[in-house]
């Protein structure tokens, strides 16, 4: 199937025959996943293991930290990535769980060398992640 068929075969979306008659409904486990939100997955982590190439303490897995706001202008500064690509990178890291659980009130952040340069602010932190029920990511 194309993507475009699969954008159209959503749940509740209403099936049509062969005439263009209403014949029902599209049941959830007969309909596609959200191709808009897998492609840009699928490009944010394309643009992740680039960004890990070229800083791996960073976007470490293992050992993260909130990152400074405004640390994309230093990173495009160096001009490693294209802007779009250091900005879905960050995107993309930004958006796990894991990373969210870390950006909290008075938590350091750190600027591109790892240096620590200021703390998060209450507007700026995440609520409690462990009581919201995670999304697939």
């Amino acid at each position: 199937k194309t993507w475009a068929y699969r954008e159209l075969v959503k749940e509740n979306a209403i099936r049509y025959d062969k005439e263009g008659n209403p014949v029902g409904k599209v049941e959830k486990d007969q309909s596609y996943p959200d191709v808009k939100k897998q492609k840009a997955l699928a490009f944010g982590n394309e643009c992740l293991a680039q960004a890990r190439e070229h800083w791996p303490h960073l976007f470490d897995k293992k050992n993260m930290k909130p990152l400074k706001v405004g640390i994309n202008n230093d990173l495009i500064a160096e001009n490693k990535l294209p802007e779009n690509t250091i900005n879905f990178a960050l995107w993309r890291f930004c958006k796990t769980w894991a990373y969210r659980e870390l950006v909290k009130e008075n938590a350091i952040r750190y600027d591109k060398e790892g240096n620590p340069v200021g703390k998060v602010e209450k507007d700026q932190s995440y609520p409690d992640v462990k009581k919201q029920t995670p999304k697939a990511e």
